[in-house]
């Protein structure tokens, strides 16, 4: 696996040339996106998470050519006092890249940071996703994560999902079926990447999310939530420290 360069900058410290470098390679994976929405998505947002590739000479801020990124928001809600909410925005990582798990390295220690910072307040993972993939990314790794086959969403997370969902995407999100339909597509996967596998369409969590999200394909997406408990890390942490001794033996 080739070298990579990690950096969290504040999204509204990046410049026009290097939101072009960004979509470049957005553009490169996804069909049906334009400069204007994409440029107008990142100045919303509060964190970006770079992955580079380096080159001699960069400097330390921009170390190299962009192999993956991911936006995020996090902010609060007046309908949901005491609540922090995490928003996943824009996501992509080039080819050579994909597999290494550098996105969900990195935004796990975005959501630590977050939850390090309000450590007693609930704090909330919010995802839009129409693509299987994202959407087996909360249900597997968080167990208070929803919608999802084997559990109903809990009254309170269906409440903070519902306030959110409504007050960011107005007209397009519909709470009876949890999808958002922007009437057009905002972005969807090039070519064939996106397909489930007949591996895939085995697994439960898969089927149910192509059931509750049919049009996918158009880039519909269903709201997802997620509760960051503190467990949640330990768990996880408990797990990658028996991996690497596995590893290591």
């Amino acid at each position: 696996m080739p070298q990579v360069v990690f950096r969290t900058v504040a999204a509204q410290a990046l410049g026009e040339e290097e939101a072009r470098r960004m979509f470049a390679l957005f553009e490169r994976h996804y069909v049906d996106v334009s400069f204007e929405r994409f440029l107008a998505d990142l100045r919303e947002k509060t964190h970006v998470l770079l992955f580079f590739a380096p080159e001699p000479g960069q400097p330390r801020r921009w170390p190299g050519r962009v192999v993956g990124f991911s936006t995020a928001l996090r902010t609060a809600l007046p309908a949901i006092p005491g609540a922090t909410f995490l928003f996943s925005g824009d996501t992509v990582v080039d080819s050579a890249w994909q597999g290494a798990g550098l996105l969900q390295r990195a935004f796990f220690l975005l959501m630590l940071r977050t939850r390090l910072r309000h450590p007693l307040r609930p704090v909330y993972w919010m995802l839009i996703s129409k693509g299987y993939k994202t959407y087996l990314l909360l249900t597997h790794h968080f167990p208070r994560g929803f919608p999802r086959h084997d559990a109903p969403t809990p009254p309170e997370l269906q409440r903070a999902m519902e306030a959110y969902y409504t007050a960011r995407y107005a007209g397009a999100y519909d709470p009876r079926s949890g999808l958002i339909d922007f009437g057009e597509s905002h972005g969807a996967v090039r070519g064939r990447l996106a397909e489930p596998t007949p591996q895939a369409l085995a697994d439960p969590g898969v089927a149910f999310f192509l059931a509750r999200n049919p049009a996918w394909r158009e880039g519909r997406e269903l709201a997802c939530i997620a509760e960051i408990r503190w467990r949640d890390f330990a768990r996880h942490a408990l797990a990658a420290t028996a991996g690497g001794r596995r590893r290591g033996r």
